[in-house]
C-alpha cells in the first residue's frame, strides 16, 4: 500500500511539473525571489520553478562600474533573451557583501544586470566580485567607467 501511495505522488508531482507557467506568473515570481548565497540554486529552483531555471543559458562577458551602480553584461540565449525580465543574478565582494540584481535590461542577445552599491563601498577598493547565476560561480574585475 505505501509503495502504491509513492508512485501516485511521484506521478501527480511529475504531472504538476509538467504544468506551464504563464508569463505573468513566471514575473511575478522572478520579482519575489530572494535567493540567498549559500543556497542560490536550490532558491531560485523552488522560488522560480525548476524548469524555467533550467531553461536559462547564459554566461557573463564583462563588468564594469558606473557610478554607484555595478553593470555586469552576460549573453543570454534561448527563451531567456526574449522575455522581459530577468533571473535574478547574486554578486559578492571581498568583504562577503552580497547584493541582488537591480534591474535588468535586454539589448539584442546581450542582458545587462543592474547592482546598486551602498554609498559606503568605494568602488575604487572593489577588486573583484563573484557572481553567482544559474548553474555557476564566476570571479570578474569590474572595469572603471564603463
Amino acid at each position: 500500500m505505501a509503495a502504491a501511495g509513492a508512485i501516485i505522488a511521484v506521478v501527480y508531482i511529475s504531472v504538476l511539473s509538467g504544468t506551464p507557467i504563464s508569463p505573468e506568473e513566471l514575473e511575478r515570481r522572478v520579482t519575489a525571489s530572494r535567493p540567498t548565497w549559500e543556497s542560490y540554486q536550490e532558491d531560485i529552483k523552488a522560488q522560480i520553478g525548476a524548469r524555467p531555471v533550467a531553461e536559462w543559458e547564459g554566461r557573463p562577458l564583462r563588468a564594469s562600474l558606473e557610478g554607484g551602480a555595478l553593470q555586469i553584461a552576460f549573453a543570454v540565449e534561448g527563451v531567456w533573451a526574449t522575455r522581459k525580465f530577468a533571473v535574478p543574478v547574486l554578486v559578492r565582494d571581498p568583504s562577503g557583501n552580497v547584493f541582488r540584481s537591480a534591474d535588468a535590461t535586454h539589448i539584442g542577445a546581450k542582458t545587462g544586470y543592474t547592482f546598486l552599491l551602498p554609498n559606503s563601498l568605494d568602488p575604487v577598493t572593489l577588486g573583484w566580485v563573484e557572481v553567482r547565476y544559474p548553474g555557476n560561480v564566476k570571479r570578474l574585475v569590474p572595469e572603471m567607467g564603463g
